[in-house]
Order: structure tokens, then C-alpha cells, then sequence
């Protein structure tokens, strides 16, 4: 998996208004990216929904500091796990 998956995951959530949700992924997105160096061109949507958490990110400490850095601290396999699962709205 790569960042591109996460990054996806997020514009998604974002798109659909759940910042927290993410926040995480997109986290776990830049943790994959660090670990790996894997990384893949985002669509112009993807790209889109990144620049709007960025936002959120920059406007929002407690945002950043509770949901990214969780989701940056996450394994691929929790992140996938978290991805998957649109119950998943915890901590």
C-alpha cells in the first residue's frame, strides 16, 4: 500500500464532511510516505480534498494533534483496518 491509498481515503471522508476520520488518514498517509518513500500522483480531486484538510489542519491545533499524528503513528495495518471500517469514528 502507499500513500496514495490514504490520501484517497481522506479526500473521501473529507468530501463526505468527517474531518477527524481524515485528519488520521490523511496522517496515516505522510507515516507510509516517511516509512516507505513510496508515494504515488494524486487526481486533481485527491489533490483538491489534501489541500482542504491541510487547511483544516493549519486552522485546527487540537485536529491536528489528536487525529494526525494518530493516524501518522499508525501501521499500514491499522491504517487499512481504520480505512475499511466507515463505523470507525473513535480515538
Amino acid at each position: 500500500l502507499d500513500d496514495e491509498f490514504f490520501t484517497t481515503y481522506a479526500a473521501i471522508e473529507t468530501l463526505s464532511g468527517r474531518s477527524p476520520r481524515a485528519a488520521r488518514l490523511f496522517g496515516a498517509a505522510q507515516g507510509v510516505k516517511e516509512r516507505t518513500g513510496i508515494t504515488m500522483i494524486d487526481s486533481v480531486q485527491v489533490a483538491d480534498a489534501t489541500q482542504q484538510i491541510r487547511e483544516l489542519l493549519r486552522e485546527d491545533a487540537e485536529l491536528e494533534e489528536a487525529e494526525f499524528e494518530a493516524g501518522r503513528r499508525m501501521t499500514p495495518e491499522e491504517a487499512v483496518a481504520y480505512a475499511m471500517d466507515p463505523a470507525e469514528e473513535k480515538g
